[in-house]
């Protein structure tokens, strides 16, 4: 547990500013405190690989798991603890061959840069976790531990705290996997929602294709209000970054942007200076 005082802080405060100004306060011991708190109970000691994220993100992103397209000296060890006011190195710089980094770095822009502020700004306020921490090519071919995914998600609840979770990747995987259905009922619980009833399903009307030429849409993201603590929406995005329709940069920036200008109100209030 925390202590008291760094618990009534404003570390996980509604807007940029007070999570930002109150995690660049922090004292070197204050911080050992946090990390102590946030590494509590982590089945891969002492901070599991493919979680990169500050002490309080604003924006979280969630995938299943880091992926198999590492970068070449990446030897899937484990990841430098949270950081605090300051990038997590590897989502300063981490470059992956199959460009996920830099899609999720853009996503983080586009949602967290204050006014008058920076891409550090917003990279200071942005973590990715994932429910397993292994190496795997496909969602599909990913083994869940629901010991883990269980922690994962408790600590983005009562720890990490963010405003916004994006769910990346992961519809299919919680529906239809019949291995995946202690980690379904655990998100459910976590998070006192149900999975398949979103609050609001909007469809992504964004392809880089001619209208002309689209069906009808396949793909959505689903959001739920969720108004518990500190976290105000969690959505599904239409898919995976490596995966259509967002598969090309230029459909994965429109995706952002329409997620933006939807929720332009909790956006606004998160990127107050």
């Amino acid at each position: 547990m925390l202590p008291k005082t760094l618990q009534e802080t404003d570390l996980w405060g509604e807007t940029a500013s007070q999570r930002l100004a109150a995690a660049r306060r922090l004292t070197e011991s204050q911080l050992e405190s946090i990390q102590e708190c946030l590494c509590e109970g982590c089945p891969v000691p002492p901070w599991p690989y493919g979680n990169a994220t500050t002490i309080n993100p604003l924006l979280l992103t969630l995938g299943p798991s880091p992926g198999n397209s590492p970068a070449k000296c990446d030897d899937a060890g484990p990841l430098d603890l949270p950081t605090a006011g300051q990038p997590h190195p590897h989502v300063r710089c981490y470059q992956d061959t199959g460009g996920y980094w830099d899609k999720i770095r853009y996503l983080a822009r586009t949602l967290l840069t204050p006014p008058g502020g920076s891409a550090e700004d917003a990279y200071a306020l942005f973590g990715n976790l994932n429910l397993d921490p292994r190496r795997s090519g496909s969602a599909s071919g990913v083994e869940v531990d629901p010991v883990f995914a269980r922690w994962v998600l408790k600590t983005i609840k009562d720890k990490l705290r963010p405003s916004i979770l994006v769910c990346l990747g992961l519809k299919t995987k919680l529906r239809d996997d019949p291995s995946m259905r202690e980690t379904r009922g655990a998100f459910e619980d976590t998070f006192e929602l149900k999975l398949g009833k979103p609050d609001e399903k909007h469809a992504f009307d964004g392809s880089s294709r001619p209208r002309t030429q689209r069906s009808r849409p396949r793909y959505f993201f689903e959001e739920w209000n969720v108004a518990e603590g500190q976290l105000n929406k969690i959505v599904f995005w239409p898919n995976h970054p490596r995966w259509p329709p967002v598969s090309t940069f230029k459909d994965w920036k429109t995706a952002c942007e329409e997620f933006k200008n939807r929720n332009g109100k909790l956006v606004d209030r998160i990127g107050a200076a």
